[in-house]
């Protein structure tokens, strides 16, 4: 073994700044090897420790109902993106790919009351290896009715207005108002009443509306009579 002796002024050198040649290399060794170890050695031997999966899956809104849009939000766990296959009622009709860093998708068809809407997420490591999907159901409920005032008018002492009545999933609406005394409507939505002589003031009015299924909607106005002296 060959030593290298350091001196630093005169005389013999102390023992403690004696270095042997096989020390100074195996160091430096060391270093290289934990310099050139690629980041993405580590990256891949996780990989194949701990599989893919999906740590999140859930819909907003909960409860939609007809035609709303849906967003799903999902966490990935050891994976780079993920396959999402949609069916509506076991029909599937759309596959998308997740790229692994927004946080939600977006799932745009218009669908109905009653139809379940499915979504099974397949996770991918960056080795291209498969974790078990995870799958989650979605039910589409009834939507209200919509009931909007189109027009209204007042000829002597009979009052008169229109309410338009519209159901998203195509049902008929049955319609109620609630006023002053006298004050009807029929199912075409056609509000009459007939005043009393002298009748004035400011009457609050509630239109109600009922689908099929139960589902209602409700419109309040007021108005207010006044009379001449």
């Amino acid at each position: 073994m060959c030593n290298i002796r350091m001196t630093f002024g005169a005389g013999r050198a102390p023992r403690d700044r004696v270095f042997t040649a096989v020390s100074w290399l195996t160091v430096l060794a060391l270093m290289f090897f934990v310099s050139a170890v690629p980041v993405n050695d580590c990256r891949a031997d996780s990989d194949r420790t701990v599989p893919p999966s999906v740590s999140d899956l859930r819909f907003e809104p909960e409860r939609p109902e007809t035609g709303e849009k849906i967003k799903l939000f999902l966490k990935l766990s050891n994976a780079i993106r993920a396959e999402l296959r949609w069916s509506v009622n076991d029909q599937e009709v759309e596959l998308t790919d997740y790229d692994g860093v927004s946080d939600h998708v977006v799932f745009d068809k218009e669908l109905k009351a009653g139809d379940i809407l499915t979504v099974s997420v397949t996770p991918f490591n960056s080795l291209g290896e498969e974790g078990k999907a995870l799958e989650k159901k979605l039910e589409f409920h009834d939507s209200p009715p919509l009931l909007k005032l189109v027009g209204q008018d007042l000829k002597g002492s009979v009052y008169t207005a229109k309410v338009e009545a519209k159901d998203p999933e195509g049902e008929s609406v049955k319609l109620e108002v609630e006023g002053p005394k006298g004050m009807e409507i029929d199912q075409e939505g056609n509000i009459t009443w007939k005043m009393e002589s002298g009748t004035q003031g400011k009457f609050p009015i509630k239109v109600t509306g009922t689908d099929e299924k139960g589902a209602q909607a409700v419109l309040t106005y007021s108005i207010t009579i006044r009379r001449d002296r």
